[in-house]
């Protein structure tokens, strides 16, 4: 009589209902910023709680316990849409459809870095669904990883027209199948010529494919574009930047941003440096404002203020009347205060936008024509927040707002000596030599907004 064959013996393990698996402490690279989430919300830190999973959605974007916490937490705010998005992607992490729609919301509400982990895992589910695939691209491209976002969609093989275009901006981004993207836009114009298109599609469509065009005649244009500000800030937004972090740094500092500054505290003299390389841009390139109009903001009028008595010229605060005159320099503070004026939308003749601070993590309604810094976080000497070094204590204090008249700051300011800037001599031939290609240099052009996306790669604030 045959033996019977051993039997196969598996270790089943077993809980009651009221015994709940504790998934947190499986390994995975999110654990430490789930542990450091969890605490947050003990304590009441909800805000700061979401910000320290987003970490952990990167290293481990499949991880339940992460969504947990998150429906959790969003459910203590009374954000129950974006609780029950969480609750709808805990039950179904292996299929794309939640996770496209947790990255779609988040990319509507500008956290780009948030939803780039969600996008990745929905395109890695369904890598041919170009839908997900765009949205994935748009992602990337904000978070400086047009690469990636171009592989996606070239992979996905896109057929729909915002789909194609997005694929090809990636591409433009990462200097990959710019004849073929050139080609398209081509197409694409000769079909809005041609079809009897409604308005809304034209309107929608029109200024991406004049986007991608302009931006794509000044790659070509620049010779052997470095990986650096300077040379991107021109080519994506027509624009010039007077100070960017430059090789009076290391290499590896540079890296860092190239030439974008993560934090910055401004100095009197670092801005009277900046005020004073403006000069000499308007000079050498055959600028001459008449009058400086002033954004009505404190920090615009301090900085218009010094600027007025550096360039010898009298300044008035901005209305639209005087933002669409000729002849004039329009100063502010940050492209933030541009936003709310629409005159500014044509270029004017002779008429130069500048602003001393571009976030550039931040869209904005135009690009300057000129940008003293592009920062993350930029602190201004008068504004308080910034710190020094106590010469008696010698401990490092916080610095109070100045709240004097901004007259009296902005006499102080233009009395400061300047910062020597060796490099701005390199810089300003830089310009010289592609004068043609700044937007506010030609008369009835359209100033485009300020995008995000960028080819270089940038350390963000915090991290």
């Amino acid at each position: 009589m045959a033996k019977a064959p051993p039997l196969s013996i598996q270790v089943i393990e077993m809980r009651f209902p009221w015994q709940k698996k504790d998934d947190s402490n499986t390994a995975s690279p999110a654990a430490p910023a789930l542990q450091e989430a969890e605490k947050l919300a003990k304590e009441g830190q909800f805000q700061d709680a979401l910000g320290a999973l987003v970490p952990g959605f990167h290293q481990d974007s499949g991880h339940r316990p992460l969504y947990q916490l998150a429906e959790r937490v969003l459910r203590q705010m009374g954000a129950t849409e974006e609780a029950a998005l969480f609750a709808a992607a805990q039950s179904s992490l292996n299929t794309a459809e939640s996770l496209y729609n947790l990255g779609n919301h988040f990319i509507e509400v500008g956290h780009s870095s948030m939803a780039l982990a969600f996008l990745k895992r929905a395109n890695q589910l369904e890598p041919q669904d170009t839908e997900i695939a765009s949205e994935f691209a748009l992602a990337c491209c904000e978070q400086f990883l047009p690469e990636v976002g171009y592989e996606a969609l070239v992979s996905a093989k896109p057929e729909e027209f915002w789909e194609c275009f997005q694929m090809h901006w990636c591409g433009v981004l990462a200097q990959r199948g710019l004849d073929v993207a050139l080609a398209f836009a081509h197409k694409i114009q000769d079909e809005l010529r041609a079809a009897d298109l409604s308005e809304e599609t034209y309107a929608a469509v029109t200024p991406a494919i004049e986007k991608l065009s302009i931006v794509l005649e000044r790659l070509y244009t620049v010779e052997n574009p470095a990986a650096h500000i300077r040379d991107w800030q021109l080519i994506l937004h027509g624009g010039a930047v007077l100070k960017p972090f430059d090789r009076c740094f290391s290499d590896e500092d540079i890296e860092v941003a190239r030439g974008r500054w993560v934090y910055l505290q401004l100095s009197e003299s670092a801005i009277m440096g900046i005020l004073q390389n403006l000069k000499r841009f308007l000079k050498e390139l055959g600028r001459a404002p008449k009058r400086i109009v002033v954004l009505p903001d404190r920090d615009s009028e301090i900085v218009g203020r010094a600027a007025a008595q550096i360039l010898g010229l009298p300044w008035e605060f901005a209305n639209e009347e005087l933002l669409a005159a000729p002849y004039t320099l329009v100063v502010s503070a940050s492209t933030r205060a541009l936003n709310d004026w629409e005159t500014l939308q044509t270029t004017a003749t002779d008429q130069t936008v500048f602003a001393l601070d571009l976030p550039f993590l931040e869209p904005a309604r135009y690009a300057p024509d000129v940008v003293g810094v592009l920062s993350q976080l930029c602190v201004l000497p008068w504004a308080g927040g910034g710190f020094r070094m106590d010469p008696e204590t010698q401990e490092v204090v916080e610095i109070p707002a100045d709240e004097r008249l901004p007259e009296e700051i902005a006499a102080e300011l233009a009395a400061t000596k300047p910062d020597e800037d060796a490099i701005f001599e390199e810089h300003l031939a830089f310009y010289s030599r592609y004068t043609k290609l700044l937007t506010g240099f030609k008369t009835g052009r359209t100033r485009a907004p300020f995008f995000v996306d960028s080819p270089l790669p940038a350390a963000r604030f915090g991290d």
